[in-house]
């Protein structure tokens, strides 16, 4: 794992949901916060966000973010490798990159065990 980075995409509109689920509690802290914990252990890593709210509750904890209005999935995932490449010089000691799509909750069980 000391060979990737992750680009956490956080920009969902939460339409079905109703509001910005990320931000929603589970168990007294955002759902948002259980992906940001689960993904500490990757020596790089972003996340890309369209929400001001998310781009602070990321900021208090000094992990890096994009803030954008772009409307395309592939777009999140393009600004965070670009972030990646240019912030960290990745494309010299990385080879590997992972796009985790915040909202897909059972991506914490598979992918982490968690």
């Amino acid at each position: 794992m000391t060979h990737m980075g992750i680009v956490i995409m956080a920009s969902g509109e939460g339409k079905r949901f109703g509001s910005n689920k990320l931000l929603a509690p589970l168990s007294g802290k955002p759902l948002l916060q259980y992906i940001l914990d689960a993904t500490g252990c990757f020596p790089l890593r972003v996340v890309v966000t369209k929400h001001p709210a998310i781009a602070d509750l990321c900021q208090t904890q000094d992990i890096p973010f994009v803030l954008h209005d772009c409307p395309d999935r592939n777009d999140t995932i393009r600004l965070g490798v670009s972030y990646l490449e240019k912030n960290h010089n990745v494309a010299d000691k990385f080879r590997r990159y992972g796009a985790l799509l915040a909202a897909g909750n059972v991506i914490l069980k598979d992918v982490f065990g968690k």
